[in-house]
């Protein structure tokens, strides 16, 4: 019978995350600074976003048609579905996200959460050269927008209109 050693019984070990490595996790190619540059000085397109929902079973759909209305592509046009206090719904599903979209070019996209995360939602969009804007989802099948009253510590600070119209001061003599 071989003997075994510490080594013997690290390597099928060693090998198999080698092999788990290499095919789940490619390594993405390292991005140079400079290379982003022109990406970051581009200037920012505005979009349209539309977005109806309805329920389809157990889901909630979300059909949100975006539209480049720039004169130059939008790149990696991200949507993100968000409940009325800016939080993003999960879990959720998106046909197609990070986006490149051309001018005048309408896009549609299938976000699907389940049905009873019963919340008030609103698509937003970012993007390299994005004017960042958002939409609320609107139809069948989505609850209707109460008005949300904010709490006494967000909303906006005030100033009391004065009491005082005139006064007269009077200066002592001397």
């Amino acid at each position: 019978m071989p003997k075994w050693s510490r080594a013997h019984a690290c390597a099928p070990l060693t090998i198999l995350l080698a092999l788990f490595s290499l095919s789940a996790f490619p390594q993405a190619p390292r991005c140079e600074d400079a290379g982003h540059q022109k990406l970051n000085s581009l200037k920012p397109q505005k979009v349209k976003l539309k977005a109806t929902g309805a329920i389809a079973g157990d889901e909630r759909v979300v059909t949100v048609r975006i539209t480049n209305k720039g004169k130059e592509a939008i790149l990696g046009a991200k949507l993100t579905l968000v409940d009325h206090l800016g939080v993003s719904i999960e879990p959720a599903t998106y046909s197609d996200n990070n986006l490149t979209v051309l001018p005048g070019e309408p896009r549609t996209v299938e976000i699907r959460y389940p049905a009873n995360l019963d919340t008030r939602a609103t698509v937003q969009v970012r993007g390299w050269n994005v004017q960042e804007t958002s939409a609320r989802v609107a139809g069948d099948g989505i609850t209707t927008y109460a008005p949300y009253y904010p709490q006494p510590w967000q909303q906006p600070a005030t100033t009391p209109a004065p009491t005082v119209k005139s006064a007269t001061v009077t200066l002592p003599q001397r």
